[in-house]
């Protein structure tokens, strides 16, 4: 107790993106999870709110084991990962990473059916806003993971945990092991989830352009087989 506060009401962890990599069906599982309280949505504090108090924050959870969050714009956000050490420089990061073609698809088609993009996906993609790193109709750059990762290895080198998007839904349960064990709780059974993915009928033009960016931008991406730990 410190200054009339529950230490183990402070988050331990946060799963940070990617954005349309799989952070939600994550976060439900860890929901279940008898140890774990896990915040349901996303708080955004370290990316939008930040000018919020600590202690707004920390209404957010309750009392457990192993107390966490889930908010994607924390990976695309540059000064987001200061901020995170700042508060608490033992955080634990989790970070799934999606096929970067699949995520700039998914990613245009949630804008397109929330009616915030009236673009074909080809506009998109060969628009100049592909070099906005971090705004919101960034389908390229958000998938620029090496780029991203690299400000997040600067605070928590030995503190992130990676994780391949496909290799977690084709492997869930070992996947979830691998995230309990990381947290620090126990392993428990979860049910297989379903992989909702948006029907990606990309040009095979688009398809190979985008491939050649991200073998540039995203080559330690590429490498990735399942997960590991950073």
């Amino acid at each position: 107790m410190v200054n009339g506060k529950c230490d183990n009401m402070k988050p331990n962890f946060i799963i940070c993106g990617t954005q349309k990599g799989g952070t939600t069906p994550v976060m439900r599982m860890l929901m279940q999870h008898p140890d774990v309280f896990m915040h349901d949505g996303e708080i955004d504090y370290f990316s939008v709110h930040w000018w919020r108090t600590p202690d707004w924050y920390e209404t957010k959870f309750l009392p457990a084991q192993a107390i966490g969050e889930k908010s994607p714009s924390y990976m695309c956000i540059q000064s987001t990962a200061k901020r995170i050490y700042k508060y608490n420089p033992n955080m634990k990061l989790i970070f799934f990473l999606r096929d970067p073609i699949d995520r700039a698809y998914s990613h245009w088609s949630m804008n397109k059916r929330k009616g915030k993009e009236g673009r074909a996906f080809h506009t998109c993609i060969t628009s100049k806003e592909k070099i906005n790193y971090w705004q919101s109709h960034a389908y390229i750059s958000r998938g620029f993971y090496d780029e991203q990762l690299e400000i997040y290895r600067k605070y928590f080198a030995g503190k992130m945990l990676l994780i391949k998007t496909e290799w977690m839904y084709e492997n869930t349960q070992e996947a979830m092991n691998t995230i309990t064990d990381f947290i620090g709780v126990r392993n428990f059974k979860v049910s297989q989830v379903k992989y909702k993915t948006s029907n990606c009928q990309i040009d095979e033009k688009d398809r190979k352009m985008l491939e050649e960016i991200y073998n540039e931008k995203s080559k330690n991406y590429m490498a990735l087989k399942s997960w590991m730990q950073f």
